[in-house]
């Protein structure tokens, strides 16, 4: 055999190896990508939980939206003209030292419930 014959032979089949390769390169990169896009959606659906747990923690320590904040309840005790100033400010200590203390005092309704629960509180702050 000549060998203008065996060259033509191995050109097929190097012709074929070449494109069976670049098939597989072309599967393998189009394989990679879906991962990349697959990671993507992950880590931006992670990054996105991330974010709303913050806000929900920001919002949970947020003052302003804490209802029975002592802030507030200064600001409820100090409407009550029953109390003379030494007692105001040892409701007030009374208030600071518990949230469940604030909250009870936060959901009284009516001056007269406010002023009883505080002059009880008096009884159990020394000053």
């Amino acid at each position: 055999m000549s060998q203008r014959a065996r060259s033509a032979e191995k050109g097929p089949k190097k012709n074929r190896s070449k494109k069976n390769k670049d098939v597989v390169l072309e599967s393998l990169v189009a394989l990679r990508k879906e991962e990349l896009e697959s990671y993507k959606e992950l880590k931006s659906k992670q990054i996105e939980s991330y974010k709303e747990g913050k806000l929900a923690q920001i919002e949970r320590n947020d003052l302003n939206n804490d209802p029975y904040y002592v802030a507030k309840c200064v600001a409820n005790l100090q409407e009550l003209d029953a109390l003379s100033a030494p007692e105001l400010m040892k409701t007030i200590k009374y208030l600071k030292k518990d949230k469940l203390n604030q909250e009870i005092f936060m959901t009284l309704n009516g001056n007269h419930n406010l002023v009883e629960f505080s002059k009880e509180a008096l009884s159990y702050v020394d000053f």
